[in-house]
C-alpha cells in the first residue's frame, strides 16, 4: 500500500475515533449523563426547560415539549410554526409512552416533584436524561452551558452570558447612587404566595433595586399571612399577572386598605419574567425602570429590551412590552 496512503488512513481512524468519543455530562443535581454524540431530538418536559433549548436555537431539535407551552406567545413566536408532540405536564403527569415513541437522545427534566424518579426511569430504557435545577442567574447560566454542551451549541450559550453580563452591568451602574426600595411580590394564583431568597424571582428584585421583605420566609412560594404582610409594611408591590381577577379581589379586601393604596408594578402579560429563563434578566431591567423612574429618563426602556431580544433571539417583536417597535422597518410590533 502507498506510505502516503496508509498514513492518511490513519489520521483518518485516529480523527474518526476522537469524534465518537462518548460525551460525559453531569447534570445539576450532580447526575452523571453518557450521550454517544452530541444530542440531535430533545424533549423537555416544563416550560423553562423549552424556552432554554429555543434560547439556543434548537427549534429543529426539539420534538416533544409540555402541554401548556405552545400557549405562550413568546414560545410560539420562536416555534415559528413547528409544532413539536406535547408530552404532558408536572401537573397533569408526563406521559412517559408519549416520549419513548419520540425516540429522544436527550429528555430535559425539572430536579422538583417527582423529577428525579422520571430521568431513573428513561435511564432504565436507555434514554438519557438531565435533571435541571435555576433558581438563580447563575444557574440559569449553568442550565444553558449543560444543554449547549449536550447538543454542541456552546456558542449561543456564550452569546447569553456576554448579552446579559452587559444588561447586568447597565442596570447596576444605573442604580449605584438609588436607595433599594422595600417591595412585596405577589404570586399570579395567590397574593399571599410570595418569593423568598432561595427563589430566582429574589434575585430580580434585588437586581431591579428592591428589597424583598419576604426573603426570610421558608418555603417554594411561601404562605403569607395577614400580619405578616402588615408588619413588613412595604412601600411598593410587584406581582405576577393574576388569573380571573384573583388578585385585584383579594386587594379589594378591607383589611388590605393599606396595600391596595401602594404604588405597584405588575409583570407584562405573557413576559415569563416570573419564572427562570434567559429573557427574565431583560423583566429586572424594566422592573427597576418602573421602580426607580428617575434613573431612566435618557433611556428608551422599550428599545433597550428589544434589543436584548434582537440579539439573544433573533425577533425583538418577541418583546412583551407593547411600545416595541420592529427594528427593520420602525413600526410597533403586533403582539397577541
Amino acid at each position: 500500500m502507498n506510505k502516503t496512503l496508509l498514513i492518511g488512513l490513519c489520521l483518518w481512524s485516529l480523527v474518526s475515533t476522537g469524534a465518537a468519543a462518548p460525551l460525559q455530562l453531569t447534570d445539576m443535581t450532580g447526575r452523571t449523563v453518557v450521550l454517544s454524540a452530541p444530542a440531535k431530538r430533545l424533549v423537555t418536559t416544563y416550560m423553562p426547560a423549552t424556552i432554554f433549548t429555543l434560547s439556543l436555537g434548537l427549534q429543529d431539535q426539539l420534538v416533544g415539549i409540555s402541554n401548556q407551552d405552545q400557549r405562550q406567545s413568546l414560545v410560539k413566536g420562536l416555534l415559528a410554526g413547528r409544532s413539536p408532540v406535547q408530552v404532558g405536564s408536572r401537573s397533569a403527569g408526563i406521559n412517559l409512552e408519549t416520549i419513548i415513541g419520540l425516540k429522544p437522545d436527550l429528555v430535559l427534566i425539572n430536579d422538583k416533584k417527582d423529577g428525579a424518579r422520571l430521568a431513573e426511569q428513561l435511564q432504565q430504557l436507555g434514554i438519557a436524561a438531565l435533571l435541571i435545577k435555576a433558581e438563580s442567574l447563575e444557574q440559569v447560566q449553568q442550565a444553558m452551558d449543560l444543554i449547549a454542551k449536550a447538543t454542541g451549541h456552546q456558542a449561543q450559550a456564550l452569546r447569553y452570558q456576554q448579552l446579559s453580563g452587559q444588561l447586568i452591568d447597565e442596570l447596576t451602574r444605573k442604580l449605584a447612587s438609588t436607595t433599594p426600595v422595600r417591595g412585596y411580590y405577589g404570586n399570579g394564583g395567590d397574593l399571599y404566595r410570595s418569593v423568598n431568597a432561595q427563589m430566582y424571582q429574589h434575585q430580580l428584585l434585588e437586581l431591579a433595586g428592591i428589597t424583598n421583605v419576604a426573603a426570610d420566609v421558608p418555603g417554594f412560594y411561601p404562605k403569607i399571612n395577614l400580619e405578616q404582610l402588615l408588619r413588613w409594611q412595604p412601600e411598593m408591590l410587584v406581582l405576577e399577572q393574576g388569573k380571573n381577577g384573583r388578585l385585584a379581589q383579594q386587594l379589594n379586601a378591607t383589611e388590605l386598605a393599606y396595600l391596595s393604596k401602594l404604588p405597584r408594578v405588575t409583570l407584562p402579560s405573557g413576559a415569563l419574567w416570573h419564572m427562570p429563563s434567559p429573557v427574565a434578566v431583560a423583566g429586572a431591567y424594566y422592573l427597576a425602570s418602573q421602580v426607580h423612574p428617575q434613573q431612566f429618563n435618557d433611556t428608551d426602556v422599550s428599545a433597550v429590551v428589544a434589543d436584548f431580544y434582537q440579539q439573544l433571539l433573533g425577533q425583538a417583536c418577541l418583546s412583551p412590552l407593547p411600545d416595541t417597535k420592529d427594528p427593520a422597518t420602525g413600526a410597533p410590533c403586533k403582539h397577541d
